[in-house]
């Protein structure tokens, strides 16, 4: 196989991986701060509502970036570069949430967003890392 033709398919998962990552975290940042309003005295219901969706949102692609990630692995074992270690996200309590509308749960769901707003931003980074070597390899090839 080309070795190029190989390259540039890598750089075009890689592309439609990075593209995802963008979507859910241009989600999980809008929950974000609809959870600052939700947790310091926002219209409760409607802003955890509203938050929750962006969370949803986020959590689709989420799960379409696991799919783009395993295609984008399969690329890159093509032209030997490793993918590394991608962390999980994890869900915050919908149900409970909006049920138990407190402090205690705005702030555990705060958190989980965080949480993951960094999982995306490190995976980002090693999207970026990977693309200039990609980028290196095609120049040289």
């Amino acid at each position: 196989m080309d070795y190029k033709k190989e390259l540039q398919e890598a750089l075009d998962a890689l592309d439609k991986a990075d593209k995802r990552v963008d979507k859910a975290l241009d989600n999980l940042k809008s929950a974000r701060r609809w959870g600052i309003w939700d947790t310091f005295g926002g219209g409760k219901f409607l802003s955890s509502a509203i938050k929750f969706g962006k969370i949803e949102k986020a959590e689709d692609q989420m799960k379409e970036l696991e799919d783009d990630l395993k295609d984008l692995k399969k690329e890159l074992d093509d032209v030997d570069i490793k993918l590394g270690k991608v962390k999980n996200s994890s869900s915050p309590g919908k149900v409970f949430d909006l049920f138990f509308d407190n402090i205690i749960f705005d702030i555990s769901t705060q958190s989980k967003i965080k949480s993951n707003i960094r999982n995306l931003e490190d995976l980002q980074d090693n999207l970026e890392g990977i693309r200039k070597k990609l980028e290196r390899e095609l120049k040289n090839a």
